[in-house]
């Protein structure tokens, strides 16, 4: 039979249950841990809850936690969000939820999961972060260039151009930087940048402009449309015009992208 509890005995009961371990609870779990109605708990919860407990609504199942395991959580967030903002300033994103897990740590069950995505949401309700591009950032964050940085960036991005079919070391790379005066940390920056406004790939930590990646990838498609024996390393390399070091990166992109699969020596467009 299920037990009949008086208003402030139940609220004693809830607070030892939540208190006595810093772990988000289910409700429907605490329900059967008292053997109490869900009813009643629910009922209880909404108008006579603790202050020192909070209750996050969530599609699964509401949750219980301590307010200051609760406000550490969020607190965690918010630091992980503006790091990656003062790592990366020009990035307009910010961290994945996948990224965002460390704050709770791994394996942690469904239930801590669950209390991340309901704070998660909670922070975007009250207008603190938003999400962009599949990741959580600051609702404040905004990307500032000045004309000196966006010169820098239009440099930066040239020396890529120039280099065509060539993938440059990373000692040329800072040696020419360093050469129109961009500071290590600078490029850094700038790169991330380029990345992510698709001006600039990089495969397997070197660096090659998109134009490049972009026309060898319509001439690869073309040619393997023509021939569905599919093309080799060497056979890529004499129609693009390129050396056997950036066909193996382009055809990594490719492979990665799922344009194109293995097959023997040979590359073969996935999905004829």
């Amino acid at each position: 039979n299920l037990i009949q509890l008086s208003n402030s005995q139940l609220a004693d009961i809830i607070s030892y249950e939540i208190k006595k371990r810093p772990e988000p609870l289910f409700v429907h779990e605490l329900t059967n841990k008292l053997n109490v109605s869900l009813s009643l708990i629910s009922s209880f919860i909404k108008e006579e809850l603790p202050d020192d407990i909070t209750c996050f609504l969530n599609d699964i199942g509401n949750i219980l936690i301590h307010k200051k395991e609760s406000d550490r959580i969020e607190n965690e967030i918010i630091k992980k969000i503006s790091k990656a903002h003062k790592t990366n300033p020009l990035e307009e994103k910010g961290k994945t939820f996948e990224e965002l897990k460390a704050v709770i740590g791994s394996n942690r069950g469904m239930v801590w999961e669950q209390l991340l995505r309901s704070i998660c949401q909670k922070l975007e309700l009250n207008k603190t972060i938003k999400q962009v591009h599949e990741t959580w950032t600051l609702s404040s964050h905004e990307i500032q260039i000045d004309q000196n940085f966006k010169d820098k960036i239009s440099k930066v991005e040239s020396m890529f151009k120039e280099f065509k079919m060539q993938t440059p070391l990373a000692s040329e790379i800072n040696t020419m930087a360093a050469q129109l005066k961009i500071a290590s940390e600078e490029l850094k920056q700038i790169l991330n940048y380029l990345r992510g406004q698709k001006k600039l790939y990089k495969i397997q930590e070197e660096y090659i402009h998109a134009s490049i990646v972009d026309a060898c990838r319509e001439a690869l498609v073309n040619a393997l449309r023509k021939n569905n024996n599919g093309l080799t390393v060497a056979e890529f390399r004499d129609l693009i015009g390129g050396n056997r070091k950036i066909c193996l990166l382009l055809f990594a992109q490719y492979d990665s992208e799922g344009l194109t699969i293995r097959n023997g020596d040979r590359r073969i467009l996935k999905y004829v």
